[in-house]
């Protein structure tokens, strides 16, 4: 019989940052209620010592080793941050001393969704806050890198405490043993069976009532903005939670009785009430976290409008070229041999493109932030700038549309809709964003914008074969595959005389557009070992800005367009 594992790590203190001793207390808790239910369990607290991260590459190369996991379950408290948009560290003990002692969270996500193991959870009690200052953060994969090929890919939960630069909040207590966090007090309180929110009824199942993956995570969306809204000085807080595991192997614990008649740790704090009521009434609490919700959507719609409105140029003579709206740039710099020229029509700026080939471009703004681009042969693309960085990127075919502009029309609203939410930090329907990409291949082109934002919410979700399917359409109609799309599929990447293809069997090649991600998550999905970008260039990352799509500030910006310029990136 295969095992289920779990691992809880706590970090109470991360460098000289303000004590968490609600970590150490989350994870030991989790260690236990995974005992219970008869995980090998593994504690890795800082009670004793730093916690360092080749400590957790060796704990999980040895569980990813072993070949005989079928589940496993990761939990971590402490502090996070997210210094450039859907980026994400966990902070260690030594982080400030050492950049590398920190746990990427994206890349260490995407190995795991890679490593043959059969259904992987994520529990993540800690901040998402956007910090500038700790943009020099380098960090590690806690995931082995996996194999070209890997069988099996995993049913996928994450339960994070926060969303997209936000904080996730620790209640103190007078004794420190009772400090907790919000979240984790929320987790285990449903883990235990004392939310019946998170308990699902199983007719002719057994168990015939447990709380499973897909009401845990509707439980965690309703009560932990509730809970933060109820704790005294605490600010609203809303998760970001994914629900991936399947019927029947979606559960994380049974019950063949009533669960309010089985024991269970008793709960100290705001969340006592719910234990008792069962149910929550109106409270200053539930408007509170309405208003919360309707500011987060006023800012996604405002972002939206201002997408819409924004159209750049539907053509230029040599079919390819870029509109920036909304900063003026005074400088574009492409590769050398490629050829690009900067000019001014009707009050916007436009990179107008030569050449058979796309181009990465790096334009400077007047603030002296570096956007960086890519220009697709035919074609044209609009970027949008919001507060010196680059917020949307949008395509659309250049020239005549022989199936009709209004496809594309059709289409834009939820591109714009996905990039509005992406900078939130949030994702949209999944089911909308798959019929924008079908009408699109109906009429044999596909908006290399939608193309990277499926890629992502596919790699979000651990459906890593759709990601494969996005590449082969892209090949099937002789378009160039977006560097992001590209990194983040299964197919193998190989660099041939500064540019990037895929290799495809005995054919030609798949060619790749851009010399590094173009959408800013993408930078810590690239593993340095890989060799794909050069070490400066990789070391390079620690300029960019807290923005969607790749953004640098000055000094990183003038190197990476050196780099461009030499062909070297």
């Amino acid at each position: 019989m295969r095992k289920q594992v779990a691992v809880a790590i706590g970090v109470r203190r991360a460098g000289g940052l303000a004590d968490l001793p609600g970590a150490v207390n989350g994870a030991k808790e989790f260690h236990e209620w995974a005992g219970r239910q008869h995980y090998e369990t593994h504690l890795v607290t800082d009670e004793g010592g730093p916690v360092a991260v080749q400590t957790l590459k060796s704990l999980i190369k040895a569980i990813v080793d072993a070949g005989d996991v079928e589940r496993l379950l990761i939990y971590f408290a402490g502090h996070g941050i997210q210094p450039s948009v859907n980026t994400t560290f966990w902070l260690l003990s030594r982080w400030e001393e050492d950049s590398d002692e920190a746990v990427n969270v994206n890349l260490s996500f995407a190995n795991a969704k890679r490593s043959g193991i059969g259904q992987i959870a994520v529990f993540s009690d800690a901040c998402r806050s956007t910090v500038k200052d700790a943009a020099y953060v380098g960090g590690g994969s806690i995931f082995p890198k996996p194999p070209n090929s890997v069988l099996k890919l995993p049913q996928w939960d994450h339960f994070l405490a926060s969303r997209l630069g936000e904080i996730a909040q620790e209640v103190p207590g007078a004794d420190t043993t009772k400090a907790y966090g919000i979240f984790t007090r929320c987790v285990m309180q449903a883990l235990s069976g004392a939310a019946e929110k998170a308990i699902e009824s199983r007719p002719g199942q057994q168990p015939p009532r447990a709380v499973t993956s897909s009401h845990l995570a509707t439980f965690l969306e309703d009560v932990v903005p509730l809970e933060s809204g109820k704790t005294p000085g605490a600010q609203v807080q809303f998760p970001e939670v994914s629900s991936g595991w399947r019927n029947p192997k979606d559960v994380y614990i049974g019950f063949d009785r009533d669960p309010a008649d089985i024991p269970f740790p008793e709960f100290k704090g705001p969340l006592l009430e719910f234990r008792i009521n069962r149910r929550f009434k109106p409270s200053a609490a539930r408007e509170a976290v309405e208003r919360a919700e309707q500011n987060i959507d006023a800012e996604k719609n405002k972002a939206e409008a201002l997408f819409a409105a924004s159209r750049g140029r539907e053509s230029f003579e040599t079919r390819q070229g870029l509109t920036i709206i909304g900063a003026k740039p005074i400088n574009v710099v492409s590769r050398n041999g490629g050829q690009t020229d900067l000019f001014w029509e009707n009050n916007a700026p436009h990179v107008r493109g030569h050449g058979g080939g796309p181009q990465t471009v790096m334009i400077e703004l007047e603030n002296k932030n570096w956007i960086s681009a890519c220009i697709i042969p035919e074609f044209v693309g609009t970027v949008v700038v919001v507060d010196g960085v680059a917020a949307s990127v949008n395509y659309l075919p250049a020239g005549h549309f022989p199936f009709g502009r209004e496809v594309f029309d059709e289409v834009a609203p939820i591109v714009n809709r996905w990039m509005a939410l992406m900078n939130q930090g949030r994702v949209g329907s999944y089911a909308e964003l798959e019929q924008a990409a079908e009408k699109l291949r109906q009429y044999k082109h596909y908006n290399p914008s939608l193309g990277i934002l499926a890629a992502y919410a596919y790699e979000r979700a651990g459906d890593i074969p759709e990601i494969d399917s996005i590449v082969e359409y892209f090949f099937g109609m002789g378009q160039f595959i977006p560097f992001d799309i590209a990194v983040l599929s299964t197919k193998p990447v190989a660099r041939i005389h500064g540019d990037f293809i895929i290799p495809w069997g005995n054919g030609s090649p798949a060619r790749v557009a851009g010399s590094f991600p173009l959408m800013t998550q993408g930078w810590s999905f690239l593993d340095p070992e890989d060799g794909l970008i050069s070490r400066e260039l990789f070391e390079l990352r620690r300029g960019l800005l807290p923005s969607l799509w790749t953004t640098f500030r000055e000094t990183e910006g003038i190197r990476v367009a050196g780099l461009i310029r030499e062909g070297n990136p």
